[in-house]
């Protein structure tokens, strides 16, 4: 009878739910020209450790000003996400939100102010825990990309130019170009920083025989650290296949010095380096009075200097030197230098 009776004793009773989301603790903010890009990721339990099923909205919280808002005022909100059936593990699919900073709020702004950021989760009777982590985003000014970019290949690398801008002075900001690269593969990433009344840039940091896409942007940068307070939208990508037809720099500074008494005669070039990074080598040429020149070297010279050890005496010789990059390209021949083996 006992036993009987304890089988029907309910558990201890377990108090309800109120059903408060976390608050979101990671948030992230940046901005690019007026636009704001919120990044998070959403709870999956309550603040009583139960697993979240349903959930309300989230509120997008903007506030004027530097210092974490104590309530959220409302700019934009972001509906819930589906329901998760009973038995299944809810999926953290992360948060986004564009916010659009109106001309009011840029236009009433000093150019080091700021406007504060949070977001928060309501759950399904409209009731949360609070705000989450807030941050800080410049309100400086930015400005429109140049127009007209375009980009040329020749033999001082690939020249990008653009349509000039007028931004105006304000002491407490800066503004400079942002010139930004994409390769084949990959994603865009900034190669130059330039002054903002600059219209021109040579890059000369690239691969030839490949295929570039350019971009520019305006960059407001705070003048005392150089901090970039806002990045301002993307031109126009430009285009261009870097196909190498450009040959070396023609060699110079070439000169010959025969040695001969005590061993074997022979005549000594030197002259001064080529400095471009796809350098191959050098060819050498020979020639005497009244006839073409030969090259002399089967391979490529790969230092600036030659050793010309087949030479008779009482002859006088005229030499000269190019130089090829890696892909074949020749430069002109250097000028002559004349020596003469006694």
């Amino acid at each position: 009878m006992m036993l009987l009776a304890s089988c029907g004793q309910p558990g201890s009773p377990q108090a309800p739910s109120l059903q408060l989301p976390r608050a979101v603790e990671d948030l992230t903010a940046s901005r690019k020209g007026d636009r704001v890009t919120l990044r998070w990721t959403p709870p999956i339990r309550f603040t009583d450790n139960r697993i979240i099923r349903k959930v309300g909205p989230t509120q997008i919280c903007r506030a004027p000003g530097s210092t974490p808002a104590a309530a959220c005022t409302v700019v934009g909100s972001v509906p819930p996400p589906p329901e998760t059936p009973k038995g299944k593990q809810p999926q953290r699919i992360p948060g986004e939100y564009v916010d659009v900073l109106p001309p009011s709020v840029l236009q009433h702004s000093s150019p080091t102010g700021s406007v504060m950021y949070g977001v928060e989760i309501l759950n399904t009777h409209s009731h949360s825990v609070g705000m989450s982590s807030q941050v800080a985003i410049s309100t400086a000014p930015s400005f429109p990309p140049p127009s007209r970019l375009k980009a040329d290949v020749g033999d001082e690398g690939i020249t990008l130019t653009w349509g000039p801008i007028a931004v105006p002075a304000i002491p407490e900001i800066q503004f400079v170009y942002q010139i930004s690269r994409k390769g084949e593969t990959g994603d865009f990433t900034p190669i130059a920083t330039l002054p903002i009344d600059q219209w021109k840039y040579a890059d000369q940091t690239f691969e030839w025989e490949k295929k570039f896409e350019y971009r520019i942007a305006v960059l407001t940068l705070s003048p005392a650290d150089k901090k970039t307070l806002v990045e301002g939208e993307d031109s126009e990508t430009a285009s261009v296949f870097a196909h190498d037809i450009y040959p070396p720099a023609q060699p110079r500074d070439l000169q010959a010095v025969f040695s001969g008494p005590g061993q074997k005669p022979f005549i000594d070039l030197t002259w001064a380096p080529n400095l471009e990074p796809d350098l191959a080598g050098y060819n050498v040429f020979r020639r005497e009075e009244g006839s073409a020149a030969v090259k002399l070297n089967s391979k490529l010279v790969t230092a600036p200097s030659f050793r010309d050890e087949h030479v008779g005496s009482g002859k006088k010789y005229f030499y000269s030197v190019s130089a090829i990059d890696v892909r074949g390209n020749e430069s002109a021949r250097s000028g002559e230098t004349g020596e003469s083996a006694p």
